[in-house]
């Protein structure tokens, strides 16, 4: 290159200008965190990016910012379990895995209160269903968060139907139904039942009652339902208008008749229409025919004619009450 053919040999001396910005590398952020750069925002969904500063340079030349983000986050195996029973509160969180971030680790439902985690599984309990934010804060102060539901268990079905009426002296069976196999029962009050721990038992009552039933199943869980029974008195209650003691087989002989609601009747007496006694019984015995009145006074048949009777009526619930009527002997 020089005049004569010969090699030219130039020194050039090269300067380097700073970057104004350089290579922006964030080596730890919380997950959720951001940065604005260049008005970009990066996060977790947009972690890395390169951005151009126009004439940023010293010299006038463009900088330029390459972007990289790395997060810190950690996987949390947890899980709930629903309370024996229906409604209970012994249900439980149990951790049994924590992988990333640093240890020690703490744990808390909420963010406050952490507690520090010994070792695993870890169980959290006293819990009833819901749905639970867990917390976890590692070593270096970061925290994560993990929504955990715990359900109920289905609920137990003791049903034992509408509230009942039936008449004195009648009984009636129940029939709970139930979506368990129980365990044990309990009938509450006991009075005028066949049994108080069977499932289907008979109630017989004498006055108005309310029943509970009380069920176990076999975890533990109680449930219970009511039943009323309202009890009418219809005092049942049939004396002949008349008889004919002709011994023929059809209504030969007088006495008063009566439905389960009577307990006793006693002393049936029967006056003629001049106020004389012509019958008197002590005790009859219920629906029993062959002990009422043939028509005879002191072993002579009597005419026809009308009678007047008066008798005393107990009831099964102890009410006692004095009836009377007339009757007439047919010839």
């Amino acid at each position: 290159a020089a005049a004569n053919g010969c090699d030219s040999i130039l020194q050039v001396q090269l300067s380097f200008l700073p970057a104004v910005n350089g290579p922006l590398i964030a080596e730890l952020l919380f997950p959720g965190d951001s940065i604005v750069v260049n008005g970009t925002v990066y996060n977790q969904a947009n972690p890395s990016g390169t951005e151009i500063f126009a004439g940023a340079a010293a010299n006038g030349c463009d900088s330029i910012v390459t972007i990289s983000l790395t997060f810190e986050d950690i996987y949390i195996g947890a899980t709930g379990i629903s309370p024996a029973c229906f409604r209970g509160e012994d249900g439980l969180i149990v951790i049994d895995t924590l992988i990333g971030g640093k240890p020690p680790y703490s744990v808390a439902l909420g963010s406050n209160d952490f507690e520090p985690i010994a070792g695993f599984p870890v169980a959290l309990g006293g819990l009833s269903s819901g749905d639970y934010d867990l917390w976890i804060e590692d070593a270096d102060g970061f925290t994560y968060v993990l929504e955990v539901t715990i359900s109920d268990p289905p609920a137990l079905v003791l049903e034992l139907g509408p509230d009942r009426t039936l008449p004195l002296g009648e009984s009636v069976e129940f029939e709970p139904l139930l979506n368990f196999v129980p365990a044990a029962l309990q009938w509450a009050p006991s009075a005028f039942l066949s049994c108080d721990t069977c499932l289907n038992p008979l109630a017989s009552p004498l006055e108005d009652i309310t029943y509970t039933l009380t069920a176990i199943d076999p975890l533990g869980c109680l449930t219970s339902d009511q039943i009323s029974l309202r009890v009418y008195r219809q005092r049942a209650l049939y004396a002949p208008n008349a008889f004919s003691p002709d011994f023929d087989g059809v209504n030969d002989l007088f006495t008063i008749f009566a439905g389960a609601e009577v307990a006793e009747i006693r002393n049936l007496q029967i006056f003629n229409r001049w106020g004389d006694q012509v019958f008197q019984a002590p005790l009859i015995p219920l629906n029993d025919e062959s002990w009422g009145w043939d028509g005879t006074f002191r072993g002579q048949r009597l005419d026809a004619d009308v009678f007047v009777y008066y008798a005393e009526v107990e009831y099964i619930d102890g009410q006692r009450e004095l009836i009377k009527g007339d009757v007439l002997l047919i010839r």
